[in-house]
């Protein structure tokens, strides 16, 4: 039963939620990528549909502002880095990743959550035998093992 308890106490602890606010944390998460969504949008409707300014500012001469930044890998970085940064922002790499991401985060919502029914199940089992024990002795009465706490349960009898 002590091997049950440290147990319960501290290897099967659940993940931490990070997010306090509601019960169901996937939702809550959404909700946020949600919202942070929709308040980039204006931003990157601005720098992809919008043409800027032609004759001040640092994307004079530019048709669209986001040429800076290939400009920039091209000639202010070494070659090798524009090459990394080309690879890095391939869809096929991207997606994957992002597929992998979302995975992972159902496998862990998953682990946590049958972290915490185990220790569930296993905190009844304590109060059960912890209940057991106390009605066992108080139907017996075993003055012996009130003296002397080391002898075990069969030595009293």
């Amino acid at each position: 039963m002590y091997l049950q308890c440290w147990a319960v106490m501290c290897c099967n602890v659940p993940q931490e939620r990070v997010f306090k606010a509601s019960r169901s944390n996937n939702f809550y998460m959404a909700m946020l990528l949600f919202i942070l969504f929709l308040s980039t949008l204006p931003a990157v409707y601005t720098i992809v549909s919008i043409p800027p300014s032609f004759d001040c500012g640092p994307f004079s001469g530019k048709t669209r502002m986001f040429e800076v930044i290939s400009e920039t890998l091209e000639h202010d970085f070494p070659s090798w880095f524009g090459k990394v940064f080309g690879y890095a922002s391939n869809p096929g790499l991207i997606l994957p990743f992002i597929l992998l991401m979302v995975l992972s985060i159902y496998y862990l919502n998953a682990t946590s959550k049958s972290y915490k029914e185990a220790n569930l199940e296993l905190k009844k089992k304590q109060y059960q035998s912890k209940t057991t024990y106390n009605r066992a002795m108080k139907n017996h009465k075993i003055p012996a093992l009130q003296k002397n706490p080391l002898k075990t349960w069969s030595e009293c009898q």
